[in-house]
């Protein structure tokens, strides 16, 4: 019996003269001999250790195990087979097959390049951009994401809905962390996109005025609500900061009055948006 791990025996399923002759003479790796035989590695490992069979230096040579490097070029880079799919064929290990393709000088290519176009001159076809293949991560990201964006929000809204705390608390540590990349990335599209930022402020900020001019709501009216509520959000009921809120939204038909205004939270008010009560209950129970 084989002494093994905290004093483990294993029958003993191999002679010492049977595995020095797989391993000496026939150069046969361990994971080749644990494969013929039927057992783990670690067991083989065992076994040497027990009958003091030393490992040789060059058996897990490339050279020495005769792999050749022009079948081995041909599985890697003309065919792009997986290493997995290589090793057996070729009957070796992993190991041994990432050190043939070391000792070979054989590159790792992205099996993407095999299906690069003729026109292909080293940048994006769509942006234009260093690429080492035809459309670039950030293409394909972007493509990807508007096939499946109604998916995508509607599994957000969900994940947020029953994570709010976790979901505000991951917005607020990924705001104090990009701070500075964040304002300089809203400063240069600014400057960028001054014209379209112009235009959708002057049309919104018309078009609330010209909805104001419906209601009466002062000043001192919209402090009574808020000493109503008590500084407790209309909807979630969270003692907070608060924010107007038009029941009925303006770009629904509704009017810039005390009867139509409320208290709601930072969060309440940008999840309600344009809806009415009703249909922002029903998506939020939904």
């Amino acid at each position: 019996m084989l002494q093994g791990y905290k004093g483990r025996t294993h029958p003993l399923v191999i002679t010492e003269s049977d595995l020095r002759d797989l391993y000496i003479s026939k150069d046969m790796s361990i994971w080749q001999i644990a494969k013929k035989l039927d057992i783990s590695d670690n067991t083989i490992h065992k076994y040497l250790n027990s009958y003091g069979i030393s490992r040789k230096a060059s058996f897990h040579s490339p050279k020495k195990l005769k792999i050749d490097p022009g079948i081995l070029r041909n599985l890697y880079i003309e065919q792009f087979l997986p290493i997995t799919k290589i090793s057996k064929i070729l009957d070796i290990s992993k190991s041994v097959l990432y050190r043939a393709l070391k000792e070979f000088n054989i590159l790792q290519r992205s099996p993407s390049a095999a299906k690069l176009p003729s026109n292909f001159n080293g940048v994006c076809l769509t942006c234009n951009k260093q690429s080492k293949v035809a459309r670039c991560k950030s293409c394909s990201d972007r493509d990807s994401y508007l096939k499946h964006k109604e998916e995508r929000l509607r599994k957000s809204r969900k994940y947020r809905k029953l994570h709010s705390e976790v979901a505000r608390e991951y917005a607020k540590k990924y705001l104090k962390e990009n701070r500075q990349r964040l304002l300089e990335y809203k400063k240069l599209y600014g400057k960028t996109h001054r014209a379209q930022l112009n235009i959708a402020s002057a049309v919104s900020r018309h078009s609330r005025r010209a909805k104001y001019k419906k209601g009466t709501l002062t000043v001192i009216e919209w402090r009574e609500i808020l000493v109503k509520q008590d500084g407790k959000c209309c909807y979630c009921k969270k003692e907070t900061k608060l924010t107007m809120d038009h029941i009925i939204p303006l770009s629904r038909g509704g009017e810039h009055s005390k009867e139509n205004v409320a208290g709601a939270c930072w969060p309440c008010n940008m999840s309600k948006r344009s809806k009415l009560v009703s249909e922002w209950f029903g998506e939020q129970n939904g």
